[in-house]
């Protein structure tokens, strides 16, 4: 049986993360060039953009390494539970086969000759 793992969000704060460092980049580029870029808004206002970006950035790749964890605990559960089932179930194949001696299952005969 193959689990597959749970996207508790991880994969939309990676892409939140993800767009905030182009709009980070973007508004860089302007401070950078010092640009007016669109309107009136004037180039210094475009660090400002850079810093609150970036930030958002961050808490999406927070949030993003939050949901992951859990992700991975909970697969880890997933997982550890399906062993402990494997384990029973075979222990229990062992002791049914142990105690029903059918002619499929014979004590090992001896090849030597007394």
């Amino acid at each position: 049986m193959t689990i597959k793992p749970t996207d508790l969000g991880s994969r939309d704060a990676i892409e939140r993360a993800r767009l905030q460092v182009v709009k980070a980049s973007h508004a860089l580029g302007h401070w950078h060039d010092g640009s007016n870029g669109t309107g009136d808004k004037p180039y210094t206002a475009y660090c400002h953009d850079t810093v609150t970006a970036i930030d958002a950035a961050l808490r999406a790749l927070y949030d993003a390494r939050s949901a992951l964890i859990t992700e991975s605990r909970r697969d880890e559960d997933a997982r550890a539970a399906e062993i402990d089932e494997l384990l029973s179930r075979s222990r229990t194949d062992r002791l049914n086969a142990a105690a029903d001696p059918s002619p499929s299952v014979q004590a090992p005969r001896s090849d030597r000759k007394s």
